[in-house]
Order: C-alpha cells, then structure tokens, then sequence
C-alpha cells in the first residue's frame, strides 16, 4: 500500500510538469482553463501511475506516450498537429533532463523500471527538476512562438520531433538490450562496469544535445535577423513609393497652381479688352474642368 501511494504521488508530480508546460502554449479546448488544467493532470497521472507499477515491456514507453497525447488532443481543440509539435516540445526536454539524472544520481533514476522504495528519492528529485525545466522551457516556446515566423517555427519543430524519435529509439534499444528476465519480473539489469559505459554514453548524448540545440538556436536566430532585414527593406520600399507618389502629386499641384494662375491672368487681361471673350474663356475653362 505504501510503495503504492508513493508511486501514485512520483506519477502525479511528472504529470504537474507535463500538464503545466502544455497548458503555457496550448489554448483551452472543450472546458475552461483550469477545468482543462485539471482534467489533463488526472489523465497523465494515471498513465505515469500504471506505467510506474507495470513491469518493464518494450512498448511501455511508446504506448505511454500514446495515450497521454490522445488525451491532450481530446481536451484541446488545436488541431492534432500543433499538440503533436507541443507535445514534442514538452518531452523532447524531458529525455535529455532524465539522461542528467541518470548520471547524477544512478540507476535508481532509471524511469523505465517499476518503482520500489530504493528509487523513491533519486526518482523524486528528478519530478521536481522537471516541474522547472519543463515549465521553463515551454515558457521560452511560448516567446519564441510570439517572435519567430511561421516558417522559422516549422524547421524548429521539425527538429525537435527528429530529436525526440530518435532520443525514444535510441533509449528504447539501451533498454532492450540489458532487459533480463528478474525474479520479480523483467527488469533493467546492468552490472558496475556496464552501468559506467552506459553513463559514460549519457554524457556523450547530454554533450551532443546541447551542442545540437546551441545550433539550431544560432540558425534560427540567423534566421529571425534575416526575416527582419527582409521585412525592413520591404517597408523602406514601400516608404519610398509612398513618398515618391506623395511627391509626384505635389508636383502636380503645383503645375495646377501654375496653370490655373496663367488662365486668371487670361482672364483678367481679357475682361479689360473684350468683356464678351473673357466670358467665353470662361466657359471653356469650365468645360475642361468638368472633363477632368
């Protein structure tokens, strides 16, 4: 009952974390915003709960996540491909965090195995840093969201659900490869020095990742800084042509001043001379007005 309880708080901090960084970026859907908040924190909770108990199956991982995203979907109305990308978001973060605590604090961290009292506390440590990370994380999307164009967003999110494939498989085939049938059911069974191979690895994936994130960062800043030098120029020629039209009609206001001032002359000079005339000409000027 007690390893029970513990589980179903661990499951329920990891959902926090995973509902919280979602609800930063996704709009609320079918309910209000903290019914929505609610609803999708039970949902996970239960899935991370029954994932935390079960013993170790290759499939655990890919169903787990399954069902957590079909339920994101169903309590969010944007559309499935912007929660997949979300929600790629949201975990892609997470592999590289657990990868960290795995070589702090060991394989009590190891997430894929069933939880026991041993694991309680490296596995409650590593709730709380995600509750940070992720929320933090989610929280630089949003603005990154706001700043970046939709094209510069698309290659981001293409990226990062490349990583977060990639990060599942990889880890997936760590997994299968130590899995061994233990006396209490299948288990993740490393001895000492293949545990130090296995951090070791870690290390290397941690290194690259953010190495990796660095990059794409740098690009799609490049990228941004590029839009908006586009977008600059395109204003300044729109500006010329606003101005240069500006000018092309006050040039011809003046040429209107100039001619008009020349007819009141002729008209002037006329009413001296020949009264009848001057009254024609004026007539005329109206008629050319009119057509104008």
């Amino acid at each position: 009952m007690r390893i029970l309880l513990l589980s179903v708080l661990y499951a329920f901090m990891q959902a926090f974390a995973a509902a919280g960084g979602i609800s930063m970026v996704l709009t609320p859907g079918k309910t209000g915003k903290k019914r929505t908040f609610l609803l999708v924190l039970l949902g996970i909770g239960i899935c991370n709960t029954v994932s935390v108990l079960i013993p170790y199956f290759w499939w655990k991982p890919f169903a787990g996540y399954a069902l957590i995203f079909l339920w994101i979907c169903y309590w969010y109305d944007n559309g499935w491909r912007e929660t997949l990308l979300y929600f790629t978001l949201l975990y892609g973060i997470t592999i590289p965090v657990e990868g960290i605590s795995i070589v702090v604090l060991g394989k009590d961290a190891i997430s894929a195995e069933p939880l026991d009292e041993q694991m309680l506390i490296p596995r409650v440590v590593v709730s709380v840093l995600l509750i940070f990370v992720q929320t933090g994380w989610m929280y630089l999307i949003r603005h990154l969201r706001e700043s970046w164009s939709e094209s510069i967003l698309n290659k981001f999110y293409a990226f990062l659900l490349s990583q977060f494939v990639l990060d599942l498989l990889a880890l997936q085939a760590v997994g299968m490869n130590y899995m061994q049938k233990a006396a209490d059911g299948r288990k993740i069974i490393f001895d000492g020095n293949t545990f130090f191979v296995y951090r070791m690895g870690m290390v290397i994936f941690i290194v690259i990742t953010i190495l990796v994130y660095y990059l794409i960062f740098h690009y799609m800043k490049k990228e941004y800084l590029k839009e908006q030098i586009q977008k600059r120029e395109n204003e300044m020629t729109e500006d010329m042509k606003y101005y240069r039209s500006v000018e092309e009609k006050s040039m011809h206001m003046r040429k209107v001043r100039h001619d008009i001032g020349n007819h009141l002359q002729m008209v002037e000079s006329l009413m001296e001379e020949d009264p009848e005339k001057a009254q024609e000409y004026l007539a005329e000027l109206k008629r050319i007005v009119e057509r104008m």
